[in-house]
């Protein structure tokens, strides 16, 4: 589970890449999975001067009683140096394979709101032949592919410790 630092949730990935980002340099990244899949053009990179880093990591902390819903693994992107986004929207694609089958509507991305402990739902794109939902974005955080009818009814409770 997250360990709090700072007052936030810090929460280890399992296995990570890293990748190197440059303004101008468009990208096709991929976790080490394969199954999530960032596709970054040329005005993706934020420029400050120097290359960026992005972490793709695949999040074991997440799940618990609502496992069943997960239709992948949790992923964590994150830029380097608290970068809070990428400069342009990036398409982000999961492959859900057999998993799809699970789903008894249309599978949703979903981006965790560490505030509100809560996922969000991301306008989706579905290819139901290839099993692959697509989205845009330019936040940093976790993402996962959800059975769709059942993406806003889920809440992930963190344990407190306390009375």
């Amino acid at each position: 589970g997250g360990v709090d630092v700072d007052a936030r949730p810090l929460y280890l990935p399992g296995r990570v890449a890293f990748y190197s980002l440059q303004p101008g340099v468009g990208r096709y990244l991929a976790s080490p999975d394969g199954h999530l899949r960032l596709s970054l053009p040329t005005d993706a990179a934020p420029d400050i001067g120097s290359p960026v880093r992005l972490l793709l990591g695949e999040q074991n902390s997440f799940g618990g009683g609502a496992g069943q819903l997960f239709l992948s693994p949790v992923y964590e992107v994150r830029l380097g140096g608290a970068l809070p986004g990428l400069a342009a929207p990036a398409t982000l694609a999961i492959h859900a394979g057999a998993a799809s089958s699970r789903a008894s509507s249309q599978p949703l991305i979903v981006r965790f709101d560490e505030a509100g402990q809560q996922w969000q739902p991301l306008a989706t794109g579905w290819d139901g032949e290839n099993g692959v939902a697509s989205t845009a974005v330019t936040g940093m955080g976790f993402y996962a592919l959800l059975a769709g009818a059942e993406a806003g009814k889920m809440r992930l409770y963190l344990p407190q410790i306390g009375n």
